[in-house]
């Protein structure tokens, strides 16, 4: 008996159900565009800074130059193809949950 009461409670036992969320709400991108303009800020300092040191007379090796604004370029465009992918994404899983 002691084994047909344990499988019957396990069946009864579900995981919990958030009630304050809601399906047709989309999910908030406040932050995560917070930390996607503050990276494209930095890749934008970066370029000015590069850019405009001969200007006031800071002389930086050219392979360190170029490598940095290479980086910064890759930085960039990596962050604006993962946000376009990631707002994509969550709209598709949006739509799906919708049906």
């Amino acid at each position: 008996m002691n084994d047909e009461t344990t499988s019957e409670e396990e069946k009864k036992i579900e995981p919990p159900v958030r009630q304050d969320y809601k399906v047709e709400e989309k999910p908030s991108w406040k932050n995560r565009r917070r930390v996607i303009f503050w990276c494209l800020i930095f890749c934008m300092l970066v370029w000015v800074w590069i850019l405009s040191s001969p200007i006031w007379g800071v002389i930086i090796a050219e392979k360190i130059a170029e490598t940095a604004l290479t980086m910064s370029g890759f930085l960039a465009g990596s962050v604006i193809g993962s946000y376009v992918f990631g707002a994509t994404y969550c709209d598709v899983g949006m739509a799906k949950a919708r049906k």
